[in-house]
């Protein structure tokens, strides 16, 4: 039965442990290049940074070379979003950790600037919204920035406060959704995510985040088919939707289907936060694929060495090693 097979690796990601834990804290340092391996001066890049496996929201300046930096990161899983004004946005996993920052707790990295969607293509511009006013715009800004330093209590203040002054306010009821999932209240998010989507029915992140939190919540396969199925067909290059998509098929037990969508996702984004090469490991072990399985299990390892799941990882790719198959 697969069921019985799998790791548990079937959320959308870990959720980062929040309390009980020493904080240690990190800087990302960046530079943005275009095709032509020189910086992006005109129009200006715009960065901004989410938290994949806990909350967090921040946004860079980008300097004359293409460098911006973002600092007091926790470790953990986070989603870079490149975006130039007439050009389109790009979005990139990048894993904040001891292993891949140096000395000083810092992570560099390149960025080849390549846009693959338009704001307006994942429903990031909500027009219907423009009636949210002022003063509810003003508390969504000032939950971003609470959430820049790590204020998840102060953040969710300042969202309420939005909706009680704008309830149809479709973003900030999304921004409410990721943090209780994000938090590990997968029902509440749900709630969230369905509010969000009753008032900006096209917003495309809060469909793709309702997939999500579905698939966290027992007996809800069948509609988060449905709605991750809706998700790959409003934008076919988000590795979101495709991992998401993937692990629904895996959870259904449609194995071909399940690595199709998997495969891409990790086309799309082979650092993904959600993990799709354990979802693949789980998928190669039911069909005795074992040496792919070991494959996607180094993979993970590789571009999530200090990952929710890397110990155990670790564990299963030494039995794996130790105990080949017989031939």
């Amino acid at each position: 039965m697969l069921t019985a097979c799998l790791a548990g690796w079937l959320l959308i990601g870990g959720i980062q442990a929040l309390a009980g834990e020493e904080v240690v804290l990190f800087e990302f340092r960046g530079q943005i290049l275009g095709d032509n391996r020189r910086p992006i001066q005109s129009p200006e890049p715009v960065v901004f940074l989410h938290g994949a496996t806990m909350p967090y929201n921040g946004t860079a300046r980008v300097g004359l070379d293409g460098s911006f930096k973002f600092k007091k990161l926790r470790a953990g899983s986070y989603v870079l979003i490149v975006a130039v004004p007439g050009q389109g946005e790009m979005r990139q996993t990048v894993d904040i950790t001891a292993s891949l920052a140096d000395k000083k707790r810092r992570v560099r990295e390149t960025i080849r600037f390549s846009p693959s969607v338009s704001s307006e293509e994942l429903g990031l511009v909500h027009r219907s919204q423009l009636s949210v006013p002022r003063k509810a715009r003003d508390q969504f800004q000032q939950a971003l920035q609470e959430l820049g330093k790590n204020d998840i209590e102060a953040a969710k203040g300042c969202l309420a406060e939005a909706l009680k002054l704008a309830p149809h306010y479709a973003e900030a009821w999304n921004h409410l959704g990721v943090i209780a999932y994000q938090t590990g209240h997968f029902i509440e998010a749900e709630q969230h995510f369905r509010r969000a989507l009753k008032e900006e029915p096209t917003a495309f992140y809060a469909l793709v985040n309702l997939g999500g939190a579905l698939l966290s919540v027992e007996g809800k396969d069948a509609e988060a088919l449905e709605i991750n199925q809706q998700a790959v067909r409003r934008a076919p290059e988000d590795a979101l939707a495709r991992s998401q998509l993937g692990k629904t098929h895996l959870r259904l037990r449609q194995l071909d289907e399940a690595e199709k969508h998997l495969r891409q996702a990790i086309a799309l984004d082979p650092r993904h936060f959600s993990a799709p090469q354990l979802s693949l490991a789980d998928l190669y072990l039911v069909q005795g694929r074992l040496e792919e399985r070991i494959r996607e299990m180094e993979e993970y390892l590789k571009y999530h060495p200090d990952g929710a799941f890397a110990p155990r990882v670790r564990e299963l790719l030494q039995q794996a090693r130790t105990n080949p198959p017989p031939e």
